[in-house]
């Protein structure tokens, strides 16, 4: 409630604030200018969500609700303060705080973060996580210079799910020029609070909570990105990173180790540096581009500044495009290829490969063809039984025309999709899929006020000698723009049958402009699900949400 405090004051002031520039403009002669020494704008909403289900356990909360708040203070044109706001009732449910609070000052030459907030310094060192703390970033000239600091992650001590308490300190230091030339020095510390969750008996080995080890992590990376010419572009990234993986495991005390380096990272038995690399280079003109890059990620390589670490990983990935006859025609390709153990420790090299082509021909603007088809292959080096050798092809294509017709406009749309999935492994040839799926669709905007959109979807799905199902899909769509158009509603009602289950889904959205900067929407959907073999159940379930955003 602290919070809602807050803000509940910030708003209020801002209001007032904004009520004394308004009385202010309005006093002031139309032929004398009137200057504003602050300036506030922004977003304020509201979102509420009612959810039940019957027949089936809940798959989210009953209710929800959440506000947020995006000011943004302009002092005198030159400075400015954006607060970013967001408070939700899933905040004590989530397993990390959804709940965000954060201000970040902006200038002619630097801003700076306060508060909920995420930074991306590159690819291999610092990407999406949210930091709870501070940062500031400045870039007078070509010059360019970062620091950021805080909390990544909270504790929760809930046996197997069990996180420690982290905390994230990182600098980026670089230059930047209008020509293009781009060049970056990282370097991301971070560390679990060994103290946040109690330790648990390293001589039980039922004891979950012992399971769960405190990280430390030291990166430093280097990347650039510059124009070798008009047409070429280089890019290139390479990080090295040092990971303790129990920071209760035995320190390693060496006389060749030097005494700053232990200042800086001590090493244990648990500790394991390893490194990262990709280089890229692309050509771009009027009729063709293409591009190739290379990516290295060895084994040992962690950043705890990444959302999603993967690692011991090379791939090898080109593209190209050509544009033909005015750009009218569009020709495509891609290929990749892709493996694991880079040190040759496992016993079986896993390889993907996946290339494609695409075609997409429009000779005039209301008619457009489309082509594209893929193949991804999947294999080791094992023999007989061990072999993994999975292939999946796939193609599409597809088509849309618009025309006028008895005084209507329309948009027709139909599209053909083909995928066959195989297991070339003896033991499983006999789990290969086939999928088909037909669409089509028509849009017809019967009046400035009515638009009227059926759809049908055919699918068919075949496991070889084992599951065949057949899916019909029909839904129609009806939108009417009322009130010059300040009211829009849709209606939609789909209506699903394959060989196992039936449903009905219905769908009422509404949005009303109440004024050029306030809007409501209204979201209702019921879905209805009825079984037509005995392993499965009926079920129903009700959605209701209501959005209002201002502007100010």
């Amino acid at each position: 409630m602290k919070y809602v405090s807050k803000i509940s004051v910030l708003v209020l002031l801002m209001f007032v604030n904004s009520l004394f520039i308004n009385a202010q403009e309005n006093s002031a002669q139309a032929d004398e200018p009137s200057i504003s020494v602050f300036k506030v704008s922004g977003q304020i909403g509201l979102y509420g969500e009612l959810y039940s289900i019957s027949g089936k356990d809940n798959r989210r909360p009953p209710a929800t609700g959440r506000l947020f708040f995006r000011p943004t203070l302009t002092i005198l044109d030159n400075f400015s303060i954006n607060f970013d706001f967001l408070l939700s009732t899933e905040g004590s449910y989530a397993r990390q705080q959804i709940n965000r609070i954060s201000i970040h000052p902006e200038w002619s030459w630097g801003k700076a973060h306060i508060g909920d907030f995420s930074r991306q310094f590159s690819r291999f060192t610092l990407n999406g996580e949210t930091i709870t703390g501070g940062g500031i970033e400045l870039f007078p000239g070509a010059f360019r210079f970062e620091v950021v600091g805080g909390r990544t992650r909270r504790k929760t001590d809930n046996g197997v799910n069990s996180t420690y308490a982290r905390y994230l300190g990182g600098m980026k230091i670089g230059l930047m020029n209008r020509q293009g030339f781009n060049f970056n020095i990282s370097v991301i510390k971070a560390k679990d609070d060994i103290a946040s969750i109690p330790r648990g008996n390293p001589d039980d080995s039922t004891n979950i909570r012992y399971s769960t080890t405190p990280k430390e992590d030291l990166v430093i990376g280097l990347d650039t990105k510059f124009n070798i010419s008009k047409y070429f572009t280089f890019n290139g990234e390479v990080a090295a990173s040092a990971l303790t993986r129990d920071l209760n495991s035995t320190l390693i005390e060496s006389e060749y180790i030097p005494k700053f380096a232990t200042d800086i990272y001590k090493i244990r038995t648990s500790t394991n540096a390893d490194y990262a690399y990709q280089t890229g280079v692309k050509f771009n003109s009027n009729i063709f581009n293409a591009g190739v890059d290379y990516l290295v990620i060895n084994p040992g390589y962690q950043s705890l500044g990444l959302t999603t670490n993967i690692n011991d990983l090379k791939s090898l990935s080109t593209n190209a495009n050509l544009r033909l006859l005015g750009r009218k025609l569009t020709l495509g390709g891609n290929y990749k290829i892709q493996n694991n153990n880079l040190l040759s420790q496992k016993e079986f090299t896993l390889t993907r490969r996946n290339f494609g082509v695409s075609a997409r021909y429009q000779p005039i603007r209301t008619i457009s063809l489309g082509f594209n088809a893929t193949r991804y292959i999947m294999e080791n080096d094992a023999e007989e039984e061990e072999r993994i050798e999975n292939i999946v092809s796939s193609y599409a294509v597809n088509g849309m025309w618009q025309l006028k017709l008895f005084r209507m406009t329309h948009s027709l749309s139909a599209s053909y999709s083909h995928q066959k999935s195989e297991d070339m492994n003896i033991l499983r040839s006999n789990y290969s899929t086939i999928s088909d799926n037909i669409n089509f669709g028509i849009s017809t905007m019967v009046s400035d006020s009515w638009t009227v959109a059926p759809r049908l979807t055919l699918n068919t799905f075949n496991l070889t000698n084992r599951f065949n199902q057949k899916t019909q899909t029909y839904s129609l769509m009806v939108m009417n723009r009322m009130r010059k158009v300040k009211l829009n509603n849709s209606l939609t009602f789909t209506y699903m049958n394959s060989s196992y289950i039936r449903s009905m889904i219905v769908v009422l959205q509404s949005g009303y402009s109440i004024t050029k900067a306030d809007i409501v929407k209204l979201n209702l959907r019921s879905s209805f699900y009825f079984a037509k073999v005995e392993q499965t159940s009926d079920f129903s379930e009700y959605r209701a949400t209501l959005n209002y955003y201002h502007r100010f």
